[in-house]
């Protein structure tokens, strides 16, 4: 992105940026936070379009993070321009979800007491049981200084992010270490597909507004308690706050669970059910 570019926002770009500073209560035009944004957190993004950058900004607005502190910051690795979230940054957005309940670790060794795995367990206040998940330093393991000095700390993180991601469904976005081997891999052992995190347009909120008044027959205009139980667990199945956040790569598997609710009322007759899991989409999407 360049200076000219700075000074001449698109129409996006300069709603993105102008949310940022009302969010962090920043008295600046949006071309002065750009220009010192690109000054900072974007410096390594040389070449990015206003639309790369956008979509990091997004991801820093939608979760609440500070790009300035580098919370969340751009990074260019073969074409691709990634937002990245550091270690502070995942543990802030697990501990701003509502339904987060505390996390726990464990460490298993050989028995010469080498690590050899952790294991992160994150409790949801709406789960009976833990989400965990268990990564091997065999495999994640690097030669550089952090992973030689701290393997058990590092590991841990690693631990955490992916037991983050499994417990919220967080997606559209990638930890420090993981930009580091995009970066030392091939072209072509890169997975290229974009992970698009724009919001749904005003037409597909509409069709799923009314896709969910047909599953749950809505049409007199009253609220349904079931429907309304439907929609709060469909929200937090894809890790939004609102139904027209819903990132437009989802819309076709919001589209589907709203199907199988339907579905299954029609097959079942039921007016409110009686457990979380008898409701299809209430499972966080992958």
């Amino acid at each position: 992105m360049s200076e000219e570019q700075t000074r001449q926002l698109t129409p996006v770009m300069r709603a993105t940026v102008g949310a940022l500073a009302e969010r962090m209560s920043l008295q600046v035009d949006a071309e002065a936070l750009m220009g010192t944004l690109m000054s900072t957190v974007f410096a390594d993004t040389s070449g990015a379009t206003q639309a790369d950058l956008a979509l990091v900004l997004h991801v820093a607005n939608k979760h609440n993070l500070d790009p300035i502190t580098r919370e969340i910051y751009a990074f260019k690795a073969n074409g691709r321009v990634l937002p990245i979230v550091g270690v502070d940054g995942w543990y802030k957005i697990a501990n701003s979800h509502p339904q987060f309940d505390g996390l726990e670790f464990e460490y298993t060794d050989s028995p010469d007491g080498e690590l050899v795995s952790v294991t992160c367990r994150v409790f949801r206040k709406d789960r009976k049981h833990a989400i965990e998940a268990t990564e091997f330093l065999s495999e994640c393991q690097k030669g550089t200084e952090p992973w030689k000095k701290w393997p058990r700390r590092m590991l841990r993180h690693k631990a955490a992010i992916q037991a983050f991601r499994m417990a919220f469904g967080f997606a559209g976005f990638y930890e420090p270490d993981e930009a580091e081997r995009i970066i030392e891999s091939s072209p072509d052992d890169i997975d290229t597909t974009v992970v698009d995190s724009t919001p749904i347009t005003d037409e597909q909120y509409t069709a799923l507004n009314h896709a969910i008044s047909a599953a749950f027959d809505l049409t007199d205009g009253n609220i349904r308690a079931d429907a309304t139980a439907f929609v709060g667990r469909l929200k937090e199945a894809f890790g939004i706050d609102q139904l027209d956040e819903l990132p437009s790569d989802q819309f076709d598997a919001c589209l589907a669970r709203i199907g199988d609710a339907a579905k299954f009322r029609n097959d079942n007759a039921f007016d409110q059910p009686k457990t979380d899991d008898e409701i299809p989409g209430y499972t966080p999407a992958s």
